[in-house]
């Protein structure tokens, strides 16, 4: 069985590689209270990454595009 898995992280440029994991943790559990959008956190190869699921089949390209909006929204504050 083959998933279609899609896994993400945050990576402002500039910002230091070793401060990500944390960056990343954060904006997940803003996203949580935040409430617009929910998507889950995974470790993909020892790093913090979201984990929205892309294949829910009532899911449609705007609401995408809304994760990715809310996740730099985040991030931006959290820099």
């Amino acid at each position: 069985v083959r998933l279609n898995i899609v896994c993400f992280r945050y990576h402002p440029s500039g910002f230091a590689e070793d401060r990500l994991d944390e960056l990343n943790r954060r904006i997940g559990e803003e996203a949580i209270v935040d409430g617009r959008v929910f998507f889950g956190m995974t470790e993909y190869d020892g790093k913090a990454a979201f984990r929205p699921a892309a294949v829910n089949w009532r899911n449609r390209p705007e609401d995408m595009d809304l994760i990715v909006d809310v996740v730099r929204e985040s991030g931006d504050r959290f820099r």
